[in-house]
């Protein structure tokens, strides 16, 4: 799968390419910033429903949860 990718030469989509310059950087300053923006209130609702719409891109079974669901989760999460 992988191969298929790198041997890819087809041009990159609108925004595509630009994509590669957020994963680049050392992991330790993304971590932090996760920890000191994605914890609480908007950013981590966002972020949550990123990580959950990306993986249904990848497996296309998978089913996105409601509002209600996805909030009910991150209140599960938050009293454990």
């Amino acid at each position: 799968m992988f191969q298929k990718i790198l041997d890819d030469t087809s041009a990159p989509a609108e925004g595509e390419k630009e994509v590669a310059a957020l994963t680049a950087g050392d992991r330790v300053p993304w971590a932090r910033a996760r920890q000191q923006f994605f914890r609480k209130g908007v950013n981590e609702t966002s972020l949550d429903w990123i990580e959950k719409v990306r993986r249904c891109v990848r497996n296309p079974l998978c089913a996105v949860p409601s509002n209600a669901e996805n909030a009910e989760e991150n209140r599960k999460k938050r009293t454990s």
